[in-house]
């Protein structure tokens, strides 16, 4: 998860090729990534403008998703990484459902930075009473 998190730096530093390259390394070597490690690859790629390889990380979570759980918290991460507000705010609303422990990052988790200032969003921290 070292190689995650260091992706995760660069990807605040706006160093996008380095961040993909970081974060494939955490991929196993069999290539059945658990859903968070590929939420993030996706995201990378997402804001790398790289689309394409963005969609096939989606298609290999779904994948996945037909063999174990994949949280909602990663659908929405990915969707973040893409662009997808609406998705990612509809994925954000069912981690909360679902009671996602991962949803306590939410006011400072910069994976949603694209996502701050919208309503539904701030209200979700809200209800969170992460204000």
């Amino acid at each position: 998860l070292a190689h995650v998190y260091l992706g995760q730096v660069y990807l605040c530093m706006r160093k996008y090729e380095v961040a993909i390259q970081e974060i494939e390394k955490a991929l196993p070597p069999d290539g059945d990534a658990p859903g968070p490690i590929l939420a993030m690859l996706g995201y990378a790629y997402g804001l790398a403008g790289k689309n394409g390889a963005a969609r096939d990380v989606l298609h290999r979570m779904e994948e996945l998703s037909k063999r174990c759980y994949v949280s909602s918290y990663d659908w929405a991460v990915l969707h973040a990484g893409l662009g997808e507000k609406d998705d990612a705010l509809q994925y954000l609303r069912q981690a909360l459902k679902e009671r996602s422990p991962r949803v306590i990052w939410l006011k400072v988790e910069p994976t949603f930075d694209r996502l701050r200032g919208d309503r539904h969003f701030e209200n979700m921290v809200l209800r969170l009473g992460l204000e």
